[in-house]
């Protein structure tokens, strides 16, 4: 998260865990030492694996924007000056650029806004910026040229970050043709879950992959997100599916698959512990066993969500049960020439945190799972090989 800065000159309402420092504090004059609790995490993460990395801008720097401060405007009406679109480009390409550098880091994709159809008002408790459309459209296209004059041919832009699926519809489709071929990645939100096969559609159109990069609730179960995971990768079938924030400060209705007072180190509240929601165990019930590279399948009934992953000859079944009655779900695997004799199971439920189960026996290409409520069962079978193609007529 790139962050814009706040305004030093007024009172600053971003809540402490949400202060992004900029690396431009004011016009010209830059710190190259800005935002190092981030820069670490994010070092961190590519140690341990994370081959993946976007950048993202919740707002230009303070000083480019109409009202003065990188909360929003007043109003929740466009808040980057036309005078100062390039320039905010620019500032993004040179962070990008200089971090490469600096911290050794790759970045795949960029994107130079965060729910542009947002009304992102003054006084905000995080940093926002409402962006019209054909802004959206000038920004896109003076960040490509900037990310090129800095050897960054290799980073794609992503768009528009829209609230929803329609939303970023909505924007892409009035893109003009020009720009729309600079937007490498198709990305979008699934707050407002609304034409996830339109938006799924669109991006097959541009031959553009396509990720859901934010979504969260205050379902602290973790239950409703099951769903929303299950729906999304059915139906938008994104190449990513991306938790909003790991760890968030609201304990009872969190955001967060964890909770931390998030508060400075001085306050007689700060810990360096965390307390473990379910829906932490919920999301281990998918990232735990559906890996990258896995293929997702058709199964066949409303509730599970399949995924064979070639490389390891693994075939993994999330079943998802949001409702007060238990049910058996019976899965033919008469599409696969070798199976295992059984199946491990998993479960997540309001007793257990990702509790492996006593192995169901598979026989006759076939298994029933008995599904509890509100829980989320995740199913393995490992060496599972495909079956050969049906043959319809051999000349």
């Amino acid at each position: 998260n790139i962050g814009g800065g706040e305004n030093p000159g007024i009172k600053n309402s971003i809540d402490y865990y949400a202060q992004m420092p900029g690396f431009e504090p004011t016009n010209g004059v830059w710190d190259w030492s800005a935002d190092a609790n981030q820069r670490w995490m994010l070092k961190a993460a590519i140690a341990r694996g994370v081959n993946h990395v976007e950048v993202f801008a919740n707002s230009p720097p303070w000083w480019m924007t109409a009202s003065g401060s990188a909360t929003g405007s007043v109003g929740g009406t466009n808040n980057l000056q036309v005078a100062y679109e390039d320039a905010f480009a620019a500032y993004l390409a040179t962070v990008m650029s200089n971090l490469t550098v600096m911290d050794g880091v790759h970045f795949e994709f960029v994107t130079p806004m965060n729910e542009p159809d947002g009304g992102w008002s003054y006084g905000n408790y995080q940093e926002g910026c409402h962006m019209s459309i054909d802004q959206q459209a000038r920004v896109v296209n003076y960040l490509r040229a900037e990310l090129d004059a800095r050897g960054l041919q290799s980073a794609g832009i992503a768009a528009s970050e829209g609230s929803s699926e329609q939303n970023a519809i909505n924007d892409l489709i009035a893109y003009p043709p020009a720009t729309l071929a600079k937007v490498s990645l198709v990305a979008a939100h699934t707050y407002g879950n609304s034409n996830p096969s339109g938006l799924r559609n669109l991006a097959a159109s541009l031959q553009q992959p396509l990720w859901q990069t934010e979504y969260g609730n205050t379902d602290n179960t973790g239950i409703n997100m099951a769903r929303r995971i299950h729906d999304d990768m059915t139906m938008l079938r994104p190449n990513s599916w991306i938790h909003w924030q790991f760890v968030k400060n609201d304990s009872h209705t969190s955001y967060g698959l964890l909770y931390n007072p998030f508060v400075s180190p001085t306050n007689s509240l700060y810990t360096t512990n965390s307390t473990i929601h379910e829906s932490f165990y919920v999301m281990g019930q998918f990232s735990q066993f559906i890996l990258p590279g896995s293929q997702i399948i058709n199964v066949g009934d409303n509730d599970t969500l399949g995924a064979y992953n070639p490389t390891n000859q693994t075939l993994v079944l999330v079943a998802v049960n949001d409702s007060t009655n238990s049910f058996n779900l019976t899965y033919n695997l008469g599409a696969f020439a070798f199976l295992p004799s059984q199946a491990s199971e998993y479960r997540t439920s309001s007793t257990e945190n990702l509790v492996a189960l006593a192995p169901l026996p598979v026989a006759s290409h076939q298994f029933t799972a008995a599904i509890i409520p509100q829980s989320v069962t995740t199913l393995v079978l490992t060496n599972v090989i495909l079956g050969p193609p049906q043959i319809v007529m051999d000349l």
